[in-house]
């Protein structure tokens, strides 16, 4: 009968391996301590390196896209360990174009609903490319529930499913604002005083984001008029503070905040006088 060896995912810090000299005894007793040394070793590089990826952190969606016709630019992938099968294997690719012939399921549209779609890589002949209603697992390393497919990035789309345009660079997301026709971006849009209350930035930043950059502007009116962002819960201190005196038009600024699990921060606004008003847009966000 064979003698199984089952391998641990487990490296010994030892790093020494005997061999038997000519002549030694080469029962299974004898040389399986070195087996499942080296099976053991085996099994934690490939247990490591599952769902690996080194690459350049280039992601971004171009503007004009609808939810038939898109396209998401994805940066050159100089290895990534993939399970093929019951193999895993290390992929490379360059810099490439994702379309909605990638949508998962063998779809052709996004459908017209505002919600967020998942780009991954996976074998397939070499690296595919897969853009899913599923969101990564935990740690953002793969697709929840296929471990065979790495994550890469994600978008937003509108109600109409046109892909909001930005691009982001080894994590941090910025929607390309400049290309949007209407306020797709705008979370708050205030002309009274208030707060501080719930700000929902959830539709603009997605669902594993913590830190959102938002771009605040003010109208000073005739009284003057500022804009307070809060951590969720925070009074004490501002994260971010913008203000416009009486008759001016303050430049837009931009700044990070911590969001809720949710993607919920606080705000809080002052009017002076009668008049005068304050926007709030998501500029974008640190995966």
């Amino acid at each position: 009968m064979a003698n199984v060896i089952t391998p641990a995912i487990s490296y010994d810090t030892a790093g020494v391996i005997t061999a038997p000299e000519d002549g030694d005894d080469l029962d299974a007793s004898v040389i399986e301590i070195d087996l499942q040394v080296l099976a053991d070793r085996a099994r934690f590089a490939q247990y490591v390196l599952r769902a690996h990826i080194v690459w350049d952190g280039a992601f971004g969606v171009r503007s004009g896209g609808t939810l038939t016709s898109f396209t998401v630019d994805v940066g050159a992938i100089d290895l990534a360990a993939l399970v093929n099968g019951t193999v895993s294997s290390a992929y490379n690719a360059s810099a490439t174009t994702v379309t909605a012939a990638s949508i998962e399921g063998g779809g052709v549209t996004l459908g017209a609903v505002a919600r967020w779609w998942y780009v991954y890589a996976y074998a397939s002949a070499g690296i595919g490319y897969q853009v899913s209603q599923t969101a990564p697992a935990a740690g953002r390393r793969y697709k929840t529930g296929a471990t065979t497919h790495v994550y890469l990035g994600c978008f937003r789309t509108t109600a109409a499913g046109s892909p909001l345009p930005g691009r982001q660079s080894n994590g941090r997301w910025v929607y390309r604002r400049s290309a949007l026709a209407g306020n797709e971006t705008r979370v708050l849009n205030v002309s009274a005083s208030g707060g501080p209350a719930d700000l929902d930035l959830s539709a603009l930043v997605p669902p594993h984001a913590r830190l959102a950059t938002l771009a605040l502007a003010c109208v000073g009116g005739d009284g003057g008029f500022s804009l307070s962002i809060y951590a969720d819960g925070d009074t004490s201190d501002v994260a971010l503070f913008h203000r416009a005196e009486i008759g001016l038009t303050s430049p837009s600024i931009t700044g990070d905040v911590e969001c809720t699990a949710s993607q919920v921060v606080d705000y809080q606004t002052v009017r002076s006088g009668t008049t005068g008003g304050a926007t709030a847009h998501v500029h974008g966000f640190y995966e």
